[in-house]
Parts: C-alpha cells; structure tokens; sequence
C-alpha cells in the first residue's frame, strides 16, 4: 500500500486578500450608467441579460458566462439593453489587484467569456448566495471558502496573476485616492456625507485621508464639500427662482441659516443680497 502524503508547510502562495462585500444586481430603468471607480477590486459574473462594459474607451458586450475582472481606481461603467437586462453578481476584494503577466498590476479590466466554465461558476455563487441568506453558524467562513475556491477558478481559467495593489505603484495610490474622493464629493454633495463616512468607503484612515487630499486639492475633504455646495447654490441663486431654504436643501445644508452663514464665510455677502444683484457680484467667484 503506498501512502500520498503531502507538507503544505511554507510552500502554498497565499491567496491574501480582504472579502469586502457581495451584491447581486439587475438592470432597470433608473440604472445610471456613470463611469466611476473605487480604491478595490471587482469581478462581475453576468448571470443573465445583454448589456456593454465600458473602460479606457473600449466597449465590449457582455451576456450570460461574461466574467469582468476590474482592478483598483480603474474607471469604469455597464450599461444594459432594455430587451434583455442584465443581471449581475459582483464580488469586492480589498488588498489585491491583477494581471496578465508578471510584474506591476494592470491599470485596466479584463473581459473573459467563461461559457464552458459556467456551471462550476454558478455552483459556487450559489453556495454563496445561500450561506449569506441563511446566516448558518460559521457561515461568513464558508462564504470566503467559496469564494476562495471561485477566485481560483477565475485566475486559473483567466491565466490570471495576482498581488498587492501596492506594488510599484505605491507612491500613486494616495493621488488616486484622493481624485476619486474629489469626485465622489462632486456627486454626492448634497447628501448627508462624513468623514467617517468617507474615510470607510475609501478604506483609509480618516486623517491619512485628509493629509492626502489637502496634499493633492489643497484643503480637507469636508472643506471641499462646503466649497462644491456653496458653488451649486450660487448657480440655483444666479439661475433660478428656488427660495433659499430650498436651495439650502438641494444642496446638502442642514438649514437656511447654516447655508447663509457658509455662504457670508465664503463670499462676503448674502445668497439674498447676490440674488437681487443679479448674480453678478464680482467679489462672489
């Protein structure tokens, strides 16, 4: 009888990443397809539909047994046709990145057609999708098995390598960082926003966060945020007949007094005494 034993002992090369989250989503109509990118990974496994993804110009169709794999701070964007939308599940991976061949981790995304692998594929999203609806003791460690096990098969079937996002392009990461945030807060800015808030969503300390962003734009997140609603309000002031306490609110302020306070800060007047001037105050630029 011969015996098949094997010491894994320090010659596994460790799949390290951090699971952040997993998301089954479908197309409809109130769908905005706005490119956009985030300071982690994502693989999208198109479960059913037609649809296109859009990055660095390309825009390549996608339908059932299309796998996207996006690294970190690559912008990006889905659309879907109406007919046949697209239903996707989407896993976020923190701490890693892809690539082709060896060396720096692409600065792009990669579209496989993974139709003969498909059956597998699904077995494992639904092993997933059935851990996290019945919560099972142990379940967030039978997830990541899964996932694990997925992540292989992508890799493998891909002929994908993996490694940390840091890599040689470690020194761009707090830039990057920083001009998603800048355009995060030009999209979101008249919603209730922290930064804590902020800080969670980029995955950074808050205040590494703040040094790099006054590094890169020149103040605090939460000092840009002021800036981009006070710029919109004086556009609603100039262009439109919204009273201020609408504006106030359209615009992320708690209060019309809030808002006439930062507003008298910044630009040494009034919103009611730029509106009857006709928005043409030059000392408000």
């Amino acid at each position: 009888m011969s015996n098949f034993v094997t010491s894994f002992k320090n010659v596994i090369p460790e799949l390290k990443y951090t699971l952040l989250s997993y998301d089954v989503l479908k197309y409809e109509k109130d769908w905005g397809s706005v490119a956009h990118a985030h300071p982690y990974a994502e693989i999208l496994f198109i479960k059913s539909g037609k649809g296109t993804f859009v990055n660095g110009g390309r825009h390549c169709r996608v339908s059932t047994g299309t796998v996207v794999v996006t690294n970190p701070y690559v912008s990006h964007a889905e659309t879907s046709t109406e007919s046949a939308p697209v239903e996707y599940a989407v896993i976020s991976l923190g701490d890693i990145g892809f690539s082709l061949s060896d060396g720096a981790n692409a600065a792009e995304s990669f579209i496989f057609d993974m139709k003969d692998r498909w059956a597998d594929i699904c077995a494992y999203l639904n092993r997933i999708e059935t851990e996290i609806n019945q919560k099972e003791p142990y379940w967030e460690s039978a997830v990541r098995g899964a996932a694990d096990e997925l992540l292989v098969l992508v890799l493998r079937a891909a002929k994908l390598n993996h490694a940390a996002p840091n890599g040689s392009g470690v020194n761009e990461r707090p830039q990057q960082a920083a001009e998603l945030l800048r355009q995060y807060i030009e999209r979101h800015y008249a919603e209730k926003l922290t930064l804590e808030e902020l800080a969670e969503k980029f995955f950074f300390n808050k205040y590494y966060l703040i040094r790099c962003f006054k590094r890169a734009v020149g103040c605090t997140p939460m000092q840009y945020l002021i800036h981009v609603r006070l710029c919109r309000a004086k556009d609603l002031l100039r262009d439109t007949d919204y009273n201020i306490s609408d504006i106030a609110l359209q615009t992320g302020f708690v209060s019309a007094a809030h808002f006439a306070v930062a507003f008298r800060e910044k630009f040494g007047t009034s919103p009611g005494k730029y509106r009857k001037r006709g928005g043409t105050d030059k000392s408000v630029s």
